[in-house]
Formats: C-alpha cells, structure tokens, sequence
C-alpha cells in the first residue's frame, strides 16, 4: 500500500510540472500576478486581495487566496488637464517596489510563497514607456499524508506524517506600454530548484514564460473595448492560449469574457471606481472534466491609495 501511495503522489507531481503555478482569469485586472515589472504604473499604492476555487464540485478542488501590492518610489506627483489626472507623460524615469503572498491548496498538497520586487520604469518616447523588472522570494511545497485516508494503511509514508521543502525563487520580466497598448513577457522560477516532496528524489520547478498583449480601443466617449492575449509555456506541456475581450464603460463599469483554449469559457463583470476596484468571474470548463464540477469562481477586491491626497486614478487594466 505505501509503494502504491507514493507512485500515485509521483504521478500527480510529475504531470503537474506542466503548470506548477496557480492559474488566474482575471489576471488582466492584476497583471502583477504575471510580470514584475507591472507595478508603479500609476501614481498609487496599489493593493489586491484574491481567492479562486476551481472545479466546484469535486472533492477536495483547488483553492487559492493571493495579496499584492506595488507602488512607485522617488517619482513626483502632481497634476494636468489629461484624462488620468496625474503628470504620467511628463517623467523620464523612476523606481517600483512591489511585493505578494500567495497559497494554494489541492486535497493533501499545498504551496505557499512570498516574494518582493523592484522594477525601474523608463520613457522610450513621448507617451511610451518601458519597466524591467526582477522579483526574489521563497517557494514552500508541502504533502500531508493523513489527508490521504489510505484505509487499512498507516497515515504516515517512512515515518513521517508529511513532507515539506522550501526553495529560494526568482523572476524576471519586461513590460512596454502607453495609454493604448501594452505588451509583456516574463519568466518565472528562474532558478529552477528542486523539491524534495518525492521518494526517488527532487522534483525539478520548471521555467514558466508568459507573453501578454492588448490594446485599448475607444469606440466612443463612454466605451471603449480591451482585446487582448496570454501565452503561456511551461515544458513539457503544449503551449496555453487565453483569448480575451473586455468593454469598459463610463471608466467605471466593465464587462469581459475569455476563452482558454482546450480548457473554459470565462465571463466577468466588475467595477473601477473612485479608487476601489471590484471583479467576479465565472469559468464553465470545456475540458473532460466538465462531468465532474460545476464551475470555477475568482473574486479580486482592491483599492489604490493615493500618492497625493485627492488623487483619482483610474485602474490602469486597458
């Protein structure tokens, strides 16, 4: 019995190699979540808090809880007659921090982490700018064996009622962008340690590429569409494609959907307003296991604190 557990956790953590991080559809309000070098954009604190339950309906489903929060340093504020209301365009350079915690719970298996980053934000022209950016935290892998409810079998693998491990991590990415489009690329766990949470040995943490795109595309004075993509790599697993399409309405309402191929059909609603932001979405798997759940749910709630008392700064989501 215990030789069959263990080859039964090895599969499990071998074929989850193809995505060791936790999955997110509304990354598009949150693209820090993805990239580094997404944080100071605007002239805020910016701070999100997030839960996501996957697979509603199946036993002992994915869930995960994440807060970040990222704001610039050493940049002026101040005001002008634009649209965003803050002196964005006027300058040349300034310094990001940002920083996240995150766990994620399947069943027996968790992984927690926490990493702080930097980022320095650039003018490549008038309106257009380029952020580089780099975070360093730590992963922390986990596997609670008396969860397991083996039957007749001790709840224990070689004496122990779980195995834990942690590693040092490291991500890299770059982001360019203006008031209408955008367009990133990132790495994650750049390191690539191995965990000890198998019986043959390490269980390597794969390299995780992320390439994202999109524009803002105003239809008239109250509306205006965001198109926009996610690839993501992550060997040995095929590549993923995520599909989106938002209207955004007033500066204050929006409305999306997305399509993950292979994978869900997501759609989304929320709000942006005076400095809170607020987003539901509901993915309907398209997969197989479309049979054995009933949906996933991904609620983001955040508020951006002004660097300047009295500042209104829309979120900046395309």
């Amino acid at each position: 019995m215990r030789s069959v557990i263990f080859v039964l956790l090895s599969a499990v953590i071998c074929c989850s190699q193809a995505q060791q991080r936790a999955h997110f559809s509304q990354y598009m309000n949150n693209y820090y979540l993805l990239n580094p070098a997404v944080s100071g954009l605007d002239d805020v604190f910016d701070v999100k808090l997030g839960y996501r339950t996957q697979w509603v309906g199946m036993a002992d489903h994915p869930e995960t809880y994440y807060l970040t929060g990222h704001t610039p340093v050493f940049k002026d504020v101040g005001y002008d007659r634009g649209v965003h209301g803050a002196l964005r365009g006027q300058h040349t350079s300034w310094h990001n921090v940002g920083g996240n915690v995150y766990r994620d719970v399947t069943g027996p298996s968790s992984r927690s982490g926490a990493a702080l980053s930097y980022a320095y934000n650039m003018k490549l022209k008038r309106h257009l700018h380029a952020s580089f950016g780099a975070s360093v935290g730590v992963q922390q892998y986990s596997i609670d064996f008396t969860k397991l409810n083996p039957g007749e079998a001790d709840r224990e693998i070689d004496g122990q009622p779980s195995i834990n491990d942690m590693v040092p991590d490291m991500s890299l990415g770059i982001w360019v962008y203006d008031e209408y489009f955008f367009a990133g690329a990132s790495m994650y766990q750049l390191l690539q340690n191995g965990l000890g949470v198998t019986e043959t040995g390490k269980s390597k943490l794969n390299n995780h590429y992320f390439v994202t795109g999109g524009f803002n595309w105003p239809v008239s004075e109250r509306v205006a569409l965001v198109p926009s993509f996610m690839l993501k790599i992550v060997t040995p697993a095929p590549p993923s494609v995520d599909v989106n399409c938002k209207i955004r309405i007033d500066e204050k309402y929006w409305l999306g959907a997305s399509y993950r191929a292979l994978d869900a059909f997501v759609v989304m609603a929320g709000l942006s307003h005076n400095n809170l932001d607020f987003g539901y979405s509901f993915d309907m798997t398209t997969s197989e296991l479309n049979r054995y759940n009933t949906g996933t749910h991904e609620i983001i709630i955040g508020y951006r604190f002004p660097l300047t008392p009295g500042l209104i700064c829309p979120s900046r989501f395309w």
